[in-house]
């Protein structure tokens, strides 16, 4: 299954993508909201099954980029963060 990882921190998503790879999924590594906004254009290539969603991109907000998606696509997104605040995680 090809799996989108948005993730602006490269340790994490390498260490990300490493595990996914082993558990079979072709991972496409985005490292910024417009960067996965475009990897989901109709023209990129196969649908992805799945998208991995960093809340704490540095071009805008993840709660902003998932509106975004789902604008585009059903794809199913679990958000990733690091954010602790109870706010973010009932938002998400």
């Amino acid at each position: 299954m090809r799996l989108l990882l948005v993730e602006d921190d490269n340790h994490v998503a390498a260490a990300l993508s490493a595990v996914l790879a082993r558990h079979g999924f072709e991972v496409t590594h985005a490292r910024s909201g417009e960067e996965a906004l475009r990897a989901l254009l109709p023209d990129s290539g196969p649908p992805f099954g799945v998208v991995l969603l960093d809340l704490g991109l540095p071009d805008q907000d993840g709660f902003q980029v998932c509106g975004r998606i789902r604008k585009r696509t059903t794809t199913p997104v679990i958000m990733v963060t690091a954010r602790a605040d109870v706010r973010s995680r009932i938002h998400g």
